[in-house]
């Protein structure tokens, strides 16, 4: 009877949940500032102030079963006895196979609130590159000096424009309608070899023909630059010779009405 019972008892225990490491930094689209709070090793909650014009601090996350998870705090009830908020679930997201650096957004669709995850990789050879990610339900055409390309929607692309150092460039972006691609939405930014700029492509409510364009970006700096910086605006630290230092970035938004215009050739 002791053997069966210890047999039963290897069949039935439930084996502990998978804990994987992730480091994030996170942004807000819509709402200028939500409170969320993250689970640490212990279990308690760091609270966190996410916002829509720079990313958070990096956070470093223990997901269990490939899910992240961020919190909202409800008041305490008149009857507990710390008077201390209760942290539950506010939204969730599945941990991509790929690398464990993502930057974490926050977009209200209604009532709900959507968490998506896009891949972070540090990369010292960054500076001077642009970086898209298309959160469209279509197609997007990016025509950029040197770059004409058509991003599918949930894709990605990192290119450098054909601009030199300290020089101006200009790029547009296109949306079919009807067949037709039409001019979407459009930049012009300044070419600075030390400066990685980041840009999400979303819809705009109710407004089929035009796109909103978030842009984010990040100066890039060499470990020893940054031990002899001290600006406040740099969260992330020096960690060997090949990575790169990377300030909060600075957030603008670009909406462009459309017109009229041939579709972007592939190169």
């Amino acid at each position: 009877m002791i053997l069966f019972l210890t047999a039963i008892a290897a069949v039935t225990a439930t084996p502990p949940s998978e804990v994987q490491h992730v480091t994030l930094r996170c942004l807000s689209f819509d709402e200028l500032s939500v409170k969320i709070a993250v689970m640490n090793d212990k279990n308690q909650p760091t609270v966190v102030e996410v916002h829509n014009q720079s990313f958070t601090h990096e956070l470093r996350v223990p997901c269990k079963d490939q899910t992240l998870i961020f919190y909202q705090s409800q008041p305490p009830s008149e009857n507990s006895p710390t008077k201390e908020p209760t942290w539950v679930p506010l939204v969730s997201a599945i941990i991509p196979p790929e690398g464990g650096r993502f930057i974490a957004i926050l977009q209200r669709t209604g009532e709900q609130m959507k968490l998506s995850l896009v891949a972070d990789p540090e990369d010292a050879e960054a500076g001077g590159s642009m970086r898209f990610f298309n959160l469209c339900q279509q197609q997007v055409g990016l025509s950029f000096p040197g770059t004409k390309q058509v991003l599918d929607s949930g894709k990605e692309i990192i290119i450098r424009p054909k601009i030199a150092h300290e020089e101006y460039g200009q790029g547009q972006f296109f949306c079919l309608d009807d067949g037709n691609w039409r001019l979407a939405g459009g930049t012009r930014w300044l070419q600075l070899n030390d400066i990685r700029t980041i840009w999400f492509i979303l819809p705009t409510p109710g407004q089929a023909k035009t796109v909103v364009l978030r842009g984010i970006e990040e100066k890039i700096v060499s470990p020893t630059d940054a031990k002899s910086e001290s600006a406040p605006s740099t969260t992330t630290e020096a960690k060997s010779p090949s990575q790169s230092v990377r300030s909060n970035g600075s957030v603008s938004n670009l909406k462009v009405n459309s017109t009229h215009t041939k579709r972007p050739a592939a190169s």
